[in-house]
């Protein structure tokens, strides 16, 4: 049980850490993806204020 619990614990830290990245990364991702156009950074901008 011990190598299943070891693995259980790797696979929900794992699990936890992609989704804390998949929060964390997509914040500053699109800012730099539609740099090249300056519609989408004004959106995005007045998109995120009011939750910041």
């Amino acid at each position: 049980m011990d190598g299943f619990r070891t693995s259980f614990l790797i696979a929900a830290g794992a699990i936890s850490l992609g989704l804390l990245l998949a929060f964390l990364l997509p914040s500053h991702r699109p800012a730099t993806k539609h740099r090249p156009r300056g519609v989408d950074i004004d959106e995005e901008d007045t998109a995120l204020r009011p939750a910041a």
